[in-house]
């Protein structure tokens, strides 16, 4: 063999021992990565499950504060009427005046039953505009605005039993006419 030869030899041996290299560091470099995506993959499916189980906290909260808006509201005026059918059955000046006097109240709780009901309404709304819209933009500041309206009504019904239960107490802690 001549030197020509041994030298095309040992640059082919250095060149495949640089190929055993690169594809070596290749594999490790493809190792990493594979590792890396598993756990990036992981760590977006965490998130993932965490926004899912606050989204349904969150409609749950939201079902519970709706439910019991209308429960309180409705509860309040079937009591009030039941009481009032009541005193209106005893024939005493006192009686038909505590009855007459809780008038308001019924009214301050049927307010906040409509706005109940309303924000039941609205809530269902805005979320048909934020799953039917085509069009996200659209969709996310017109479902938006649905949600304030309804948040707003579900505050409003809060007030407005607040107000009818202060107005049942002031007439039942008002003395009877004489």
């Amino acid at each position: 063999m001549d030197d020509s030869s041994r030298e095309i030899e040992r640059f082919k041996a250095q060149l495949q021992v640089e190929v055993k290299k690169f594809e070596a560091d290749l594999a490790a470099k493809q190792a990493t990565w594979q590792e890396t995506a598993i756990r990036d993959r992981e760590r977006w499916l965490h998130e993932l499950r965490t926004m899912q189980t606050m989204f349904r906290a969150l409609v749950d909260f939201a079902l519970i504060t709706i439910r019991s808006l209308v429960l309180v509201n409705g509860a309040a005026i079937v009591g009030i009427i039941t009481f009032t059918g009541n005193m209106w059955s005893k024939s005493s000046p006192s009686a038909e005046h505590l009855a007459k006097s809780i008038a308001p109240a019924i009214g301050y709780f049927a307010t906040g039953l409509v706005l109940a009901l309303l924000t039941a309404g609205f809530a269902y709304i805005a979320q048909v505009v934020y799953v039917e819209l085509k069009r996200p933009q659209p969709a996310l500041h017109v479902g938006n605005w649905i949600r304030a309206a309804a948040i707003l009504f579900a505050v409003l019904s809060l007030v407005a039993f607040i107000v009818g239960a202060y107005a049942s107490v002031a007439v039942f802690g008002s003395p009877p006419p004489t």
